[in-house]
């Protein structure tokens, strides 16, 4: 992909597929990314770079190419670069901007809670396949209380009630579509108020969801996953599983 500094500021990733023929004057940071590395112009103090533009081969190899001034005598320009695993403290190190080639969001607070959990099993068992199970076991330990309360606790009780009785009355009323509408109607007005399970169980799905998605984003982009074996046939799991034995377990 393609890495360039907005007028915002901020950076902005262009798929290789998708680079036309433009060309961005004084580029700040210009270079190129992949999931796991980053070669880019990050700091140009004395101005060398007039204009940055990309070009696209044949087989999708895509080059950086930056143009300075012309020049008549000798002269030096101090150019900074960064080319190297996109490892979070690395980049932060480099640029705090640099960051948002991890693309990790508004859920970035987060994924780095995940990370630095995750590496810190890992130098405890010294496998990542291991550590990312381990992580996910916590994780859902870690939500299985509330899911437990809101299925054990009145609420859980009260809810079977209202789907034994929605049951009762799709069965009895099944050949009559219009009295059926009608006591499923009563029997919401009747229960809705004291009803809160389904409330409950939302709450609990949309306080789960930001966590396995900082937890996707965590294990799609983390250079530590790249090469890292687990076991038997998997000996990189950056990659997808090539004979798609773990999908099926799953």
């Amino acid at each position: 992909r393609a890495v360039v500094l907005d007028e915002q500021n901020h950076i902005t990733l262009i798929p290789t597929k998708k680079i036309s023929d433009s060309f961005w004057l004084k580029p700040g940071i210009f270079g190129g990314d992949t999931y796991h590395a980053l070669a880019a112009l990050i700091a140009d103090p004395d101005g060398f770079a007039r204009r940055g533009y990309y070009t696209v081969s044949g087989d999708g190899k895509l080059t950086t190419i930056i143009e300075g001034p012309e020049v008549s005598e000798a002269r030096e320009w101090d150019l900074r670069f960064f080319c190297g695993p996109k490892e979070l403290e690395l980049l932060a190190a480099a640029d705090l901007r640099l960051e948002e080639t991890l693309e990790y969001g508004w859920l970035g607070w987060l994924v780095k809670l995940m990370l630095k959990i995750l590496t810190t099993i890992y130098e405890v068992v010294g496998n990542y396949g291991w550590s990312i199970i381990i992580l996910t076991i916590c994780l859902q330990l870690m939500l299985t209380p509330g899911m437990l309360l809101s299925m054990n606790g009145d609420n859980g009780k009260m809810r079977a009630e209202y789907d034994r009785k929605m049951r009762y009355l799709e069965q009895r009323y099944k050949d009559d579509p219009h009295t059926l509408a009608q006591e499923k109607l009563a029997l919401v007005r009747k229960m809705g108020p004291s009803l809160s399970t389904g409330l409950v169980g939302c709450l609990l799905i949309l306080f789960q969801i930001p966590i396995f998605i900082a937890l996707n984003r965590l294990l799609g982009t983390s250079v530590d996953l790249y090469g890292a074996p687990f076991i038997g046939w998997i000996r990189d799991l950056s990659v997808p599983d090539r004979y798609y034995v773990l999908p099926l377990l799953i």
